[in-house]
């Protein structure tokens, strides 16, 4: 093939190993797109802890991040590359969209072609998220025996592969890979692979990620899929990040795996099929059963083909209530992170609409797909509903796409279930006292001629510890107060709140959406973001919620 630069505006997998070896830097291409990865909370909730109907927590553990066992998503559709190629979207609303992603901890595309290249669409929605995202090499039958062959025949072809694999990786700026070779390899080279496997992860540097998948063993070069971490896929284990196992374990491996692997458990990955294939507890909704095992054994665990929730929806549960469903069941099992970094500003989008919003005026009225317009989502999006699943259902909020303040969706509080606050965000916004803060909150009723009741709650921690603190103890419970944010007189549970209060300053009014500003300030870390309504409250939307930072200092009046 021609080795000629390129117009790169589309996403796709590098083919072979000719076409890799061939690749240049486009003199065009959507990498200029790709956001930073976001810094996230370096403390993590447990998600049975985490309710998003609750008073703000003063006294709910916080665990180490790097401490707890992580969540692993691995996302493989129909071959991969489907309307999320598109680099500007897709003129559809109905294709697979993720929304879970303070329960994740790691992403990645996956396609049966030799280098996956994740869309920008994906790179994007994660690292807004704080989550890194992963391309995928895989070889597989004889055609991957062929290549590694070539390889590894010389010195030579083993830097080329680790140099171009690093230059696409830095090129299009995710975040590593996960190695997936599923054929026999020649006995006398495995060693040559360790050490492929070795150098690339230092080549890549300790910002990224490599993770071995449990396929060919070491050192005969048979494709045995072990299902567990033992002498015959330790070596790769050693020379990466960590490993993802098949999906054919019992308990019996686990806990072998755990005596095995010491000091780097959590970086054992328990592989969950969520097609069921040969999978603990037989996948589908049954996927939380292997989760339990688990995280019973405090393992990682790697979650395959998440969108089986689209891929197989029916009448009788479409696919929003069954990925609701999904995430509800296994949200118990999660370890929860959340925004960390400011300014930051979220108008909710889901990166899909049947209209695109601006300031809440419809500029087309045309639907579409863009997952690299997806917003920060709740930390607990799993208690949303769309607007026309079962009404008997009580959630939290809906989303709507009937209107919004900006890009396709808003929330919808539309009833009451019962309580009378409702978490937004885990966050671990730090301030030292020194320079205020501002935040802006848009809102706008249903019945225009209605007022719409809330009150919003700050919780700020007077400090979680040093990380050294943290790390040593695994988990964590500090001092926390609360901060009010006052737009109602109302206020629930007036003991619960240790509070000063914020009064609201009203900004403007566009398009009948509220924007209101409160200006406040503390010391410490704000770790959670709470809405408090009264009983008899109306329905409203909410379409924009930002934190920043403001540019004059203050040197007192702190919280």
């Amino acid at each position: 093939m021609s080795c000629n630069k390129i117009v790169d505006l589309m996403c796709g997998p590098i083919k072979n190993l000719e076409d890799l070896f061939c690749w240049q830097v486009p003199e065009l291409s959507w990498a200029e797109n790709v956001i930073n990865l976001k810094s996230k909370t370096f403390f993590s909730y447990a998600g049975k802890d985490w309710s998003c109907k609750d008073v703000p927590p003063t006294n709910v553990s916080k665990y180490y991040s790097e401490s707890v066992p992580k969540t692993l998503l691995c996302h493989d559709m129909k071959g991969g590359y489907l309307n999320d190629r598109f680099v500007n979207g897709a003129a559809s609303c109905d294709d697979y969209k993720f929304i879970h992603w303070s329960g994740i901890d790691i992403f990645v595309y996956f396609s049966h072609e030799f280098i996956t290249v994740p869309p920008l669409a994906w790179i994007n929605a994660g690292h807004r998220h704080g989550v890194p995202v992963l391309g995928t090499l895989i070889t597989e039958g004889e055609q991957g025996e062929d290549l590694w062959e070539t390889v590894l025949a010389s010195e030579e072809k083993v830097q080329s592969l680790i140099s171009k694999m690093n230059a696409v990786c830095n090129h299009y700026r995710f975040d590593g890979y996960l190695l997936n070779i599923e054929n026999k390899i020649n006995p006398a080279k495995m060693t040559s692979l360790v050490t492929f496997v070795s150098r690339l992860k230092n080549s890549l540097g300790t910002d990224k990620l490599v993770i071995w998948y449990d396929s060919v063993t070491h050192p005969e070069g048979k494709l045995d899929w072990q299902n567990e971490l033992n002498f015959l896929n330790r070596a790769f284990f050693e020379a990466c990040d960590g490993i993802y196992l098949n999906y054919g374990w019992n308990e019996d491996k686990l806990r072998a795996s755990i005596s095995r692997a010491g000091a780097r458990v959590t970086d054992v990955f328990v592989g969950v099929d969520v097609f069921g294939r040969g999978c603990y507890g037989g996948g589908e909704f049954n996927s939380v059963v292997a989760v339990a095992k688990a995280r019973e054994l405090n393992l990682s665990i790697a979650i395959f083909a998440p969108a089986w929730t689209h891929e197989c929806q029916n009448e009788s549960l479409d696919y929003v209530q069954r990925e609701m469903k999904f995430w509800e069941m296994l949200w118990p099992y999660l370890y929860l992170h959340g925004p960390a970094s400011l300014p930051f500003s979220t108008s909710f989008c889901q990166g899909v609409g049947r209209k695109t919003f601006l300031e809440g005026e419809a500029l087309t009225d045309s639907p579409w797909y863009n997952l690299a317009k997806q917003e920060y989502q709740l930390t607990k999006p799993s208690c949303i509903e769309d607007v026309g699943c079962n009404p008997d259902i009580k959630r939290c909020f809906h989303y709507t796409n009937q209107c919004a303040y900006k890009g396709g969706c808003c929330l919808l509080f539309a009833k009451h279930t019962g309580v009378n606050t409702y978490r937004l965000f885990m966050c671990g916004f730090v301030n030292d006292g020194t320079v205020s803060l501002k935040m802006i909150f848009a809102v706008k009723p249903m019945d225009a001629t209605k007022k719409i009741d809330y009150n919003l709650v700050l919780t700020v921690s007077d400090s979680l510890g040093p990380t050294s603190e943290l790390k040593n103890n695994s988990r964590r419970s500090s001092r926390s107060k609360n901060l009010v944010l006052r737009n109602s007189e109302f206020l629930a549970n007036e003991e619960d709140y240790s509070a000063i209060i914020v009064n609201s300053e009203s900004l403007k009014v566009i398009n009948n959406w509220n924007i209101n500003q409160y200006r406040f300030n503390y010391r410490g870390i704000l770790t959670d973001i709470s809405m408090v309504v009264p009983e008899n409250c109306e329905p409203f939307m909410i379409g924009l919620l930002q934190i920043e930072k403001n540019q004059f200092i203050i040197a007192d009046n702190y919280f």
